[in-house]
């Protein structure tokens, strides 16, 4: 069966490029054209992208934290209770 050819646009990092492509085509995802590939700086909204996500990052390991503590104190004002 043909398929007709669909172009991506891939961003990752240049120290994943080679890992990422192997695993692309190695699941026949695509066939990565190296003639088109470009380096490019990372833009201002990719940059503020990546800041938000290690903000939420942040607040969730916090959040998980204290869950687990208030969990833990829960379960054993629960336990002395009994």
């Amino acid at each position: 069966m043909i398929v007709s050819m669909q172009k991506v646009k891939l961003i990752f990092l240049e120290s994943d490029k080679e890992q990422i492509l192997n695993e692309l085509q190695m699941h026949a995802l695509f066939m990565p054209d190296k003639k088109h590939f470009k380096s490019v700086t990372p833009s201002e909204d990719l940059i503020r992208v990546g800041k938000a996500i290690e903000i939420i990052e942040r607040y969730l390991k916090n959040l998980l934290v204290i869950t687990r503590l208030l969990l833990s104190l829960n379960l054993n004002s629960w336990i002395n209770i009994a």
